[in-house]
């Protein structure tokens, strides 16, 4: 049995992604395999950790050491590698061993298969049951006949290699990992592109978990998020997010009212202080503080669909409109903390000066700004409707239409919580040369 469960301290928490997996707990049926008569008794768990991608890297036994780990191609094709290939080339040969030897006896990290930080007989252990295994892996390999994992890349269910290894099944569809496309086309028909072969594009960021459509990655991989917060910057959005157009001004313009302002401050109180003639250098400071909503419409993130315009402009709007957040219509908080102050007896060298001190006052300001990006997703299925109704606007006849009434109509997902906080800092400083008359004529 494999498990995508909610997973988390006392049960709190959830999966990110339809096809997270957390372990698998096997039953050899009193070692008679699939013939043989259930026995009750839990043979196998292995746990299972994937990437940022969900690509199922490392299966760790009951004990937390390392069974097996994979790596794989841009669209999927696997490469397995065992506790016992020492030289990751997929096989496991004498110079395995021998490369083994050496590093365990110089001590080198290398041979530290548990991962415990030192080198014991325990890592030894390892590698010689996993060399008397004498696995075949490297490409197209996915998993130990004894381990017979079927999940990999993406978390989409492999055919193995007992069936065909450069199948995997993906719901609606079978992807071919060799050719880096779907083997039949696309029951919806031409919704993110002009290929219905076309796998996810680009594969290294975007993922197909249905075999429906791609491009909407962002929406796809927290359908069923389960409530679970999605922070931008942990999903490696955060850089796209800052730098977009429609909040790239929004920052640069908080920045520059918030400086204004501390400047403002920071002139005033040097115009309003007054410091002693022949007292040595002399600080005064304040602070101030505060909060500004930005609201940040959807058409700055989506550009609302020319309805009315003819099928052809609507599926060009689809096809070329980035869905990289779909997040639509959302808030930007900007919390500002600024001190300023001035200083007395500095000249303009910023050298302490001779008498009078006080003919000369530099005036300071320092801001931080947390910018706080918060909105609630209520319906990641949403975009399903979106479609259905792009299809009805349009009247285009779409391949298996009957089929795709019947995935399309409304359902309502995972409401779950999108955040991403970044800061900007910033100052400046001044000098201000008061009339001291009073001063000089006393010196």
């Amino acid at each position: 049995m494999t498990r995508g469960v909610r997973a988390g301290l006392a049960g709190h928490g959830g999966s990110s992604y339809i096809d997270t997996v957390v372990l698998r707990d096997k039953d050899n049926n009193g070692g008679g395999g699939w013939t043989g008569t259930p026995d009750g008794i839990r043979e196998q768990r292995h746990y299972y950790a994937q990437n940022w991608r969900a690509d199922v890297s490392v299966i760790v036994d009951n004990a937390g050491d390392i069974q097996e780990w994979d790596k794989y191609r841009a669209y999927g094709v696997p490469f397995l590698l065992t506790p016992a290939d020492h030289n990751k080339d997929g096989t496991v040969t004498k110079d395995d061993s021998n490369a083994f030897d050496a590093d365990y006896a110089a001590g080198n990290l290398r041979a530290d298969l548990n991962k415990s930080g030192t080198i014991t007989t325990a890592d030894q252990t390892i590698f010689n049951a996993s060399y008397a295994k004498a696995v075949v892996g490297g490409r197209w390999k996915l998993s130990a006949p004894d381990i017979a994992n079927r999940k990999g890349y993406a978390g989409y269910e492999h055919d193995g290699d007992g069936g065909v290894p450069e199948l995997a099944h993906v719901r609606h569809r079978v992807l071919h990992f060799g050719l880096g496309r779907w083997t039949r086309r696309d029951p919806m028909g031409y919704v993110d592109g002009s290929s219905q072969l076309q796998y996810a594009n680009p594969p290294l960021t975007q993922l197909d978990p249905f075999g429906l459509f791609g491009n909407a990655g962002f929406v796809l991989w927290y359908y069923v998020g389960n409530g679970a917060t999605l922070d931008l910057g942990s999903a490696g959005l955060g850089q796209a997010y800052e730098n977009h157009p429609a909040i790239r001004p929004l920052v640069a313009g908080e920045v520059a009212r918030v400086r204004a302002i501390a400047q403002a401050k920071a002139e005033a109180m040097a115009d309003g202080y007054h410091c002693d003639c022949y007292v040595g250098p002399q600080v005064n400071y304040d602070e101030f503080s505060g909060t500004k909503r930005l609201d940040v419409s959807r058409s700055a993130f989506v550009q609302a669909s020319p309805s009315g315009q003819g099928p052809l402009e609507e599926m060009r709007w689809f096809w070329d409109t980035d869905w990289t957040f779909s997040i639509g219509g959302h808030f930007l908080y900007a919390d500002h903390e600024c001190h300023f102050g001035v200083e007395c007896g500095y000249c303009s060298d910023g050298e302490s000066c001779e008498v009078p001190r006080a003919t000369h006052i530099r005036w300071w300001f320092s801001c931080d700004i947390t910018f706080r990006m918060r909105d609630h997703f209520s319906d990641p299925l949403d975009v399903l409707e979106t479609l259905r109704k792009l299809r009805d606007r349009t009247g285009i006849s779409w391949p298996e239409r009957g089929y795709v009434q019947n995935i399309l109509p409304h359902t309502p997902g995972n409401g779950f919580d999108i955040q991403y906080d970044f800061g900007r800092g910033f100052g400046g400083d001044g000098l201000k040369i008061k009339d001291h008359t009073q001063c000089i004529l006393s010196h």
